[in-house]
């Protein structure tokens, strides 16, 4: 299953540099559903991370701040969850400063 969130992920991403909302939805949605059925702190950071970017970069800034917030408090689980591993803690502490920077 972390494969399948994995490549998810990717396809997010590819979407975003494509300009394809449409794709970006989809994979979105099976991201959160995917880091729900893992119930794994380091896929529900990616996915609420993910979210708390794109709502910055629709300008959705109120909405970002809370995404942000929430990021911060499972990336601290992630951090310090066994399994998690240290990518998913790194990535939250940096992606949580940087946006608080």
């Amino acid at each position: 299953m972390e494969r399948l969130f994995d490549g998810h992920e990717n396809g997010l991403w590819a979407a975003w540099e494509l300009g394809d909302p449409n794709r970006r939805s989809a994979a979105r949605r099976s991201m959160m559903q995917i880091a729900e059925e893992l119930r794994q702190p380091a896929q529900r950071w990616s996915s609420v991370s993910s979210e708390a970017v794109l709502a910055l970069a629709e300008g959705r800034f109120a909405a970002a701040g809370g995404l942000i917030e929430q990021a911060a408090s499972v990336g601290e689980r992630a951090r310090s969850s066994p399994g998690a591993g240290g990518r998913a803690g790194r990535r939250a502490v940096w992606s949580t400063r940087r946006m608080n920077a």
